[in-house]
């Protein structure tokens, strides 16, 4: 499953120009009085930070243009630039990990993510992509550990989901109930959410609940195929345990 999926071409790199205020040298009307007096300075180094910081802003936010374009050859210069600006910015290796991921190189976009969480764990954003890494690798037990860091930090129906699922691909699907259904909740429309409660539902042999769960989700795409074919063999297995004396 995908997570329901992050302008110009051009930017102005910022600059800062300094200027002073001249003073009036008459005794009468300037504030100073005293010769001895210094002005007051300001950090020698706050605005060649912040420009290192705006610059780094400008990198990130081209490349992102640049992977919509699939442009990956211009894309890891810009990064590298701009991480070099700002090492501790942990967006520029999960973009990283993204293009990696984009060019199935999965070895190196699990270790971008991982350097992104490293960098900044107080991102969700960085947890949820280690997450859906890990998920794609079958990593099931630290995809899960990610996602619950990532719902601490920002509950979303998306993290929700693929915590349930992560309990479903761990086999724990009593467990994968309550977040499944959390998802649901928060987003009526999340197809994957009634899907995966119906699944669910049925490997729990409750039969009555998978057939709502998936009759939710057929209704909502109801050209799906799989959709069609999970609703259909609830409504058989439920026929025939009607049939039953």
């Amino acid at each position: 499953m995908k997570p329901i999926t992050v302008f110009s071409l051009f930017f102005f790199l910022p600059f800062f120009l300094s200027s002073s205020l001249a003073l009036s040298q008459n005794p009468k009307t300037s504030p100073i009085t005293s010769s001895n007096a210094s002005p007051r300075k300001e950090p020698a180094l706050s605005s060649r930070s912040l420009s290192k910081e705006n610059l780094s802003k400008l990198l990130i936010n081209r490349s992102k243009h640049l992977i919509e374009e699939k442009n990956y050859k211009e894309v890891f210069p810009l990064l590298r630039k701009a991480q070099s600006l700002d090492p501790k910015n942990g967006q520029i290796y999960r973009l990283l990990g993204e293009c990696y991921t984009l060019q199935r190189n999965r070895r190196k976009a699990l270790l971008a993510y991982k350097k992104a969480v490293a960098v900044d764990p107080t991102d969700p954003d960085n947890w949820m992509a280690l997450g859906l890494e890990e998920e794609h690798l079958a990593k099931h037990k630290e995809a899960l550990e990610a996602f619950k860091e990532a719902l601490l930090l920002k509950p979303t129906p998306q993290g929700w989901l693929h915590l349930g699922v992560a309990y479903m691909n761990l086999g724990r699907f009593n467990e994968a109930l309550y977040p499944l259904q959390k998802a649901a909740f928060l987003d009526h429309g999340l197809i994957e959410a009634w899907h995966n409660l119906g699944l669910c539902y049925e490997k729990l042999g409750k039969k009555e609940a998978a057939h709502l769960a998936f009759s939710k989700a057929y209704l909502l795409n109801p050209t799906n195929t799989i959709l069609q074919q999970n609703l259909s063999r609830v409504t058989a297995k439920a026929s025939v345990s009607q049939k039953k004396p």
